[in-house]
């Protein structure tokens, strides 16, 4: 059985043997599935202050955090917004779970309060896997807030 690229929906091979309810169940499986997958979408709305200076981490809230539904690559589009009474750098990323972020990081580096927005492609993460913000700050004084996840489907696995 051969399978589309993109949304890997099956079709019979000229060599395979013709059973057509069975294909026609097979195609309809993969069809629900890939248009039940729709964006997936958190937010946490309470300001809160970086726990340590220097390192990547997490919130006392933790997130916004999604857990993959099905495997596939997945594009994540992420905003928050950062305040600090100095002028020290604050980052925040997507990661998968606890990790320090591979991808695009957002840093801001004024004093007051700013808004920060990214996006980033995930690929080959698997069911259970889960995309969380996490944050930066070269002063323990940086503050996050007003933080949201979008996740985006692009090719399920």
């Amino acid at each position: 059985m051969g399978e589309t690229t993109l949304y890997r929906l099956p079709f019979p091979e000229p060599p395979d043997p013709a059973d057509v309810p069975t294909d026609m169940h097979e195609l309809a499986d993969r069809i629900e599935l890939v248009f039940s997958a729709g964006a997936l979408f958190a937010a946490v709305s309470t300001v809160e202050t970086v726990a340590a200076s220097g390192a990547w981490g997490n919130l006392a809230t933790d997130g916004p955090a999604i857990t993959i539904p099905t495997a596939g690559d997945y594009i994540a589009v992420a905003s928050c917004s950062t305040q600090n009474l100095g002028i020290a750098q604050r980052q925040f990323a997507v990661a998968v779970g606890n990790t320090d972020p591979a991808g695009n990081v957002a840093i801001c580096t004024s004093a007051g309060w700013g808004s920060l927005a990214l996006a980033s492609l995930f690929t080959g993460l698997s069911a259970g896997a889960v995309l969380k913000h996490r944050y930066w700050s070269a002063d323990p004084a940086g503050q996050f807030g007003f933080r949201s996840l979008l996740l985006i489907p692009r090719k399920l696995l």
